[in-house]
């Protein structure tokens, strides 16, 4: 059994497996919803934080602010895409179609708040029994990559290996062939 029982416990992870593959060596701080950690890349630096906040506009006036599990900010410049931020979700052992909805609808308004200046990665650990993730990936179809996982290969090598590249090739951080990609990377202290 996996020890990563909460969806703070897998943004957590992600932050460390995060930082061990593309994090600039000594700047991780902090500790959960207060982790950060610097990024130097072919497109410049950017900073990595845990529930990182972006504000939104609402068709009708007014604004509303999302916080996204894992927020990378270039700093001064743009990532591969033209984004300036890049914005991981993580779902975690959702079994109802709200959830995601819920987050769909702020990717669908933080996109026509952002445009192209805005990746969005949804990450969706699943376990035997949930939202299949077919179903979870039309739901989400506001995000630019959605990425699927079997929970119960969460602490396999290679197994956050998607998100990492993704976010790799988006920020210039080229990774080495054997880059550690599970809940096995370095620690972040």
């Amino acid at each position: 059994m996996c020890p990563e029982r909460t969806e703070d416990d897998v943004r957590d992870l992600l932050m460390k497996v995060l930082y061990g593959c593309v994090g600039a060596q000594g700047s991780w701080q902090g500790e959960g919803k207060c982790a950060s950690f610097d990024i130097t890349g072919r497109f410049g630096s950017a900073h990595c934080r845990a529930e990182g906040a972006l504000e939104y506009k609402l068709p009708a006036g007014g604004t509303l602010s999302h916080k996204a599990d894992i927020l990378i900010s270039m700093v001064g410049g743009v990532g591969e895409t033209g984004a300036r931020h890049v914005a991981l979700e993580v779902k975690h052992l959702s079994a109802v179609t709200d959830a995601f909805k819920g987050r769909a609808y702020d990717m669908l308004h933080l996109k026509q708040t952002f445009g192209t200046q805005l990746l969005g990665i949804l990450v969706y650990f699943r376990a035997n029994i949930g939202l299949p993730f077919r179903q979870a990936e039309k739901i989400c179809y506001p995000y630019n990559h959605f990425i699927s996982i079997e929970y119960s290969k969460i602490l396999e090598a290679g197994s956050l290996e998607g998100v990492v590249r993704t976010v790799a090739k988006e920020i210039g951080v080229t990774l080495p062939s054997s880059a550690e990609t599970s809940g096995g990377a370095r620690s972040a202290s």
